[in-house]
């Protein structure tokens, strides 16, 4: 097979027409530098996203999805942030009843909802990388991409690695690598990539990343950073408090492995947590920078045990990005930039208690060779 082509997939469940098999290999990788486009132009698509939104406006045209987005609206909220808000009522009236979630460590449990009870057709994609040697082993796993039949914006899919793995929701290097990979496969700097551990939001205890396309400058693509340590660095001046990382050398394996040190020092310590990836300039970016890179953010946070409540602000991923998700139409008409910061920051860790964290997660990255 010629690599980056797509095929028909003929699922282990049955022949399904819709999904195709999507090969890339480290050619298909664009680590080109994106600027944010003048108003009313497009990004150029590159061919996985010219792939995904073919698929995806496909499964829009054929009904595949609870509702439309024709009535989302967005305002930006002033402020010194610039958050912008969206308003998608019908995410709150029509979607999946969250599972009731008591710990970041949580076992999985194939009794609940799971994506490998998701139908057919709702199933996109099955992405192979042909980056790494072990070809073979890859070709064992079953990466899918699935339509969010509650979509958030245009192109709102799960990225779900090994799904018949049956995997909690628990991030692991693999997942990490071959999501930096589908940022990179991107040319369009609006596709976003998020993560809500247990605990932190998540509605699923499966394995899953969302990744959608945010066509609008956010609070994230602005924040300035301090230096932690060699490649772990800290939001400055930023309405949160979390770590970052990005890609250096155009290594995916550094920036994954980096990730998944901070993310399992987390979970094993039980610190519940949202992940939120971009493409960007580099931290300190020079003038003659032909590249851009991969930043991803981590958010530890206070756990939030329960069903989540889903019909007003709370702090998933999107939302510590300053994509502000409402579903409330007089919240949205009244939300205000202060009002937002304080329901943000209700399970986000206060100063000392990130920098008592801070310094555990820096004696820990002292030890490692990263």
């Amino acid at each position: 097979m010629i690599i980056g082509s797509t095929r028909n997939h003929n699922n282990k469940r049955g022949t399904n027409q819709n999904c195709i098999e999507y090969i890339y290999c480290q050619n298909d990788l664009n680590f080109s530098k994106i600027e944010w486009p003048l108003d009313g132009i497009s990004f150029d698509k590159s061919q996985f996203d010219i792939v995904l939104g073919s698929k995806w406006e496909s499964a829009l045209e054929n009904g595949c999805f609870w509702y439309t987005l024709d009535e989302v609206r967005r305002r930006k909220i002033d402020g010194k942030f610039g958050f912008i808000a969206q308003l998608n009522t019908k995410r709150f009236n029509s979607r999946r009843k969250p599972a009731e979630i008591h710990s970041v460590q949580e076992l999985f449990l194939k009794e609940r909802f799971n994506f490998t009870k998701v139908k057919e057709h709702e199933v996109l994609l099955k992405i192979i990388s042909a980056v790494d040697q072990d070809r073979e082993h890859q070709n064992e796993k079953e990466n899918h991409v699935i339509i969010n039949v509650s979509p958030i914006d245009y192109g709102h899919v799960l990225f779900v690695p090994d799904v018949t793995s049956c995997l909690p929701q628990r991030l692991s290097y693999d997942a990490l690598k071959m999501a930096i990979e589908i940022c990179l496969l991107s040319s369009d700097r609006g596709l976003r990539i998020g993560f809500n551990s247990l605990c932190a939001f998540a509605s699923v205890n499966h394995l899953h990343f969302h990744v959608l396309y945010v066509n609008h400058q956010i609070p994230i693509d602005r924040v300035a950073v301090l230096p932690i340590n060699h490649g772990l660095f800290e939001l400055q001046n930023y309405f949160v408090r979390g770590f970052a990382l990005q890609l250096e050398n155009r290594d995916t394996h550094l920036l994954a492995r980096r990730a998944f040190e901070v993310a399992s020092f987390l979970y094993d310590n039980g610190i519940a947590h949202n992940l939120f990836m971009c493409r960007h300039e580099p931290f300190i970016a020079k003038e003659d920078d032909q590249e851009s890179v991969v930043r991803i953010f981590i958010f530890p946070k206070l756990s939030a045990p329960g069903v989540k409540d889903t019909r007003y602000l709370n702090s998933c991923c999107f939302d510590l990005a300053g994509y502000l998700l409402l579903k409330d139409e007089k919240e949205f008409e009244d939300m205000s930039e202060n009002h937002a910061i304080s329901i943000l920051n209700r399970f986000c860790l206060l100063e000392d208690e990130f920098d008592e964290l801070k310094n555990k997660v820096d004696l820990v990255w002292q030890n490692l060779e990263l």
